[in-house]
Order: structure tokens, then C-alpha cells, then sequence
């Protein structure tokens, strides 16, 4: 068995899995892990809201896979054009990396963010979850792709009484819960303390969660849903006429008949004469932003959304109405989806938001020596293959189909293994 150098670009799930199934199948093989982060674990460290422990404990499997004396983790390195390069000198091209190594997975994710494209998004206090989920996970500001979630004093802090969060998924309830969550139960999680000390002096009257689609069709968890209303912190707010909007004719799966049932079920407790002091949480289901406002006191800062009315015309498609409300907004969290960027010296990301490929082998355009549109050597796993979505387990069966492609090729002469390749003494240059 001749030996395989791998190298694997990004040390999130999938680049973990995907070590961990190169060094099971085939034993003769030395793993490089780069990262452009200082420390690995991607999505798991810095994207995993800081109290789903059980969630971020999946590093103490990452660990293990770490030790094996095959693998070797190098932190702050940048491949390509990705979005660190410019204050990180250790700089290494795509063809560089195909003269020190057989196969190359890209595992890097979705390092940018989908915009919502209506005016008014540059206003101050205009965020993406992005930039929110950095800032309570504590991702150093110089590294952060586009602006640092910040408030500049006490006076700014306090003026924020109305949230309005733009997004129907997890993600959107992740940075509600965040916003509401008792301080309390924040203190024995790997929150900031920053972040911490900001969230204990939010004083928020009301909490918009926006979509332009219906609760049928939303893609929240019912674990998600349950776990934010469970927290008795908010008063929770769902119209019921929403909850009636659907094709009678359609059955539905069974996420959606259960999170259906806890929808009806607050529904019902919805009271505006005995509401308390708690901050009130509304879904706001069939509207769409159209434009955000500037405050009146400055022009610079969010001060209103304006929102248009949707109707579902069927099972998924929806129309504008024509009608429209402005409500008041002080900060708001655009939670639209997250975007595969390209890097060079790789195909472009043209459409399905994700990379070129072939059950897991980089396509390019061109065609080579062998009259095929393959790039030998190069894969793709997780976000980066798929486009982002799924969840943290969703990798590990990837991981498994891209690590059989390469074995695949291996079988086949693809990848030749007695190719002289620029690698001294077990140590990367």
C-alpha cells in the first residue's frame, strides 16, 4: 500500500469526519488539516449558540480524531482567495497544495452571508445572524468577514427596545433565544463576558420573528420552537388566522404536524389584557420587508421596518397584497441563509450556491489530458458540496461518500499515489 498524503481545507464537521474516514479506510495515510481561523472546529465553535452544550460537546470527538499521530492541524493558514488572506501572512495558493499533496478536500463552508436587497440595509444597528453569532461566540473582530456586531455605550444599549429578526429558521430562534434567555443561565456557558454584560443590560419591550412565508411552510425544528417558548420569558404572540392559512387537501409531514400543534397550542394563551412586564415575542408570518427606515433622530440608525402582506395562493407559492405596515425597529437581524463564495484557482460559484461537483469531485469546465471535466485529486465536503444545509450529523454521511470517491479513484489509477510529490521529511514546508 503506497502512502496518501490528504490534505483537508477547513477543520469544521465535515473536514473532521472526513479525517476520520480517510484514516479508517486507509490506514497509510498522513491527514494536513488548514484552517484560516487560529483554532479549529468551525460552525461547531463559533456558529453553535453557546448554550447548546450537547451540540458543542461533539468536539471532544474532534479531539480524539486529532490525536492520531497521521493527523496534523495548521491554524491561521489561508488558501486561495478565501476572506482572512488579507491580515494573514501564511498565504498558500491551490497550486501550491497540488504539488505537496494527492487529494485535496475542500471543506470550508459558506463564508458569506445572503443579503436582503432593499434599501435602508447599511443603516447602523442592521445586522446579519452572522454577525450577531460571532459576536456572542467571541470570534475575534480581525477576523470577522464583514462588521463587528457593536453597541457604543450604555445609552445605545438601553434605546434598543424593539428587535426585529428577518428569517423562518433555526438560526432566526438561536438569536431570538439569545436575546431573551435569563443572564442567569448564559453564566455557565462559553458566552463572551462582553457579550454577556451587553445582553444582562437589555431592557427589550418586543421581539419581531419575520417571514414571508406561512408557519406551513417555515423550517423551524419543533425542538427549537419548544425550547424558546419553554424559557416563560416572553409573552408569545401567533395569529390565528395564520395557523388556518394551508392546503386542507395536502398532508403534511410530520414536522409540520407537530410544530403546527405547538403553534395552536400558544396560539390559544394569547392574551394582550394579561400580559406582564415579559418581553413580548411575535411570528410574524406572511410579511415581507420591503424597506428599512432611519430612526427620527438619526438618519443614520434603523428606526423602522416596512413591511408588505403575502397570501399563499397554494402549498408553497405566495403573492403580494399590496397592503402595508411599518412597525418600529431598533436593531434588526437579517437571518436569509448563508452563501458559498468561490476561491481561486477552483470553478466559480455560478448557481446551487454551492461548488461544482460529482458525488463529491470537483468539476471544472475545461477539459483535461484524459478528455473528462475532472480535476484529479480535488473533492468538496459539507457546505461547500451540498450548499448550506443540514445539521452537524448531516456531514458525517457525506464524509463517508466523499472518502469512498477518493478510495474509488484511487482503485481506478485516477489518483496516482507514486506521483513524486514536493513534501519534505513528514513536516510541511
Amino acid at each position: 500500500m503506497n502512502l496518501l498524503r490528504a490534505c483537508i481545507v477547513g477543520s469544521g464537521p465535515a473536514g473532521f469526519y472526513t479525517a476520520k474516514k480517510l484514516m479508517k479506510s486507509y490506514p497509510k495515510v498522513k491527514v494536513d488539516m488548514f484552517e484560516s481561523l487560529p483554532v479549529p472546529f468551525g460552525l461547531v465553535r463559533y456558529g453553535v449558540a453557546p448554550d447548546h452544550q450537547k451540540v458543542i460537546n461533539v468536539e471532544n470527538t474532534f479531539r480524539e480524531i486529532a490525536l492520531d499521530k497521521r493527523f496534523s492541524f495548521y491554524g491561521n493558514v489561508t488558501i486561495g482567495n478565501n476572506i482572512y488572506k488579507n491580515n494573514i501572512a501564511n498565504y498558500i495558493s491551490i497550486d501550491e497544495l497540488k504539488k505537496m499533496y494527492h487529494t485535496i478536500v475542500f471543506c470550508i463552508g459558506a463564508n458569506g452571508d445572503k443579503k436582503l436587497n432593499i434599501p435602508g440595509e447599511n443603516l447602523n444597528n442592521v445586522y446579519t445572524s452572522r454577525n450577531f453569532i460571532n459576536w456572542y461566540n467571541g470570534l475575534p473582530v480581525g477576523l470577522m468577514n464583514n462588521k463587528s456586531f457593536s453597541f457604543d455605550n450604555k445609552e445605545d444599549i438601553k434605546s434598543i427596545k424593539n428587535v426585529c429578526i428577518i428569517g423562518q429558521g433555526n438560526v432566526a430562534l438561536d438569536c431570538a433565544r439569545m436575546l431573551i434567555s435569563p443572564t442567569n443561565l448564559l453564566n455557565s456557558t462559553d458566552i463572551t463576558d462582553n457579550s454577556l454584560n451587553i445582553l444582562k443590560q437589555l431592557d427589550l419591550k418586543k421581539i419581531n420573528i419575520i417571514g414571508r412565508r406561512g408557519p406551513f411552510q417555515a423550517q423551524f425544528s419543533v425542538g427549537e420552537v419548544r425550547e424558546i417558548f419553554k424559557l416563560n420569558t416572553s409573552n408569545i404572540i401567533i395569529n390565528q388566522n395564520d395557523l388556518i392559512a394551508n392546503n386542507e387537501h395536502i398532508e403534511y409531514e410530520r414536522r409540520i404536524k407537530r410544530l403546527m400543534k405547538v403553534f395552536n397550542d400558544y396560539s390559544k394563551n394569547t392574551d394582550t389584557n394579561n400580559y406582564n412586564n415579559k418581553t413580548d415575542l411575535e411570528l410574524c408570518f406572511f410579511k415581507r420587508p420591503v424597506e428599512i427606515l432611519p430612526c427620527n433622530n438619526d438618519k443614520d440608525k434603523v428606526g423602522y421596518l416596512k413591511l408588505e402582506k403575502m397570501a399563499l395562493c397554494d402549498t408553497k407559492n405566495i403573492i403580494a397584497t399590496g397592503e402595508y405596515e411599518t412597525i418600529s425597529c431598533d436593531l434588526l437581524i437579517s437571518s436569509v441563509g448563508y452563501k458559498v463564495n468561490s476561491i481561486d484557482g477552483l470553478p466559480k460559484i455560478i448557481k446551487d450556491n454551492c461548488i461544482p461537483n460529482d458525488n463529491s469531485k470537483i468539476i471544472f469546465t475545461d477539459v483535461n489530458e484524459q478528455g473528462n471535466h475532472f480535476n484529479n485529486g480535488l473533492y468538496a465536503c459539507g457546505w461547500f458540496r451540498r450548499g448550506p444545509s443540514g445539521v452537524i450529523l448531516t456531514n458525517i454521511e457525506e464524509a463517508n461518500l466523499t472518502v469512498n470517491r477518493i478510495l474509488n479513484d484511487i482503485d481506478n489509477g485516477i489518483i496516482d499515489l507514486t506521483l513524486n510529490i514536493n513534501y519534505q521529511n513528514d513536516k510541511h514546508v
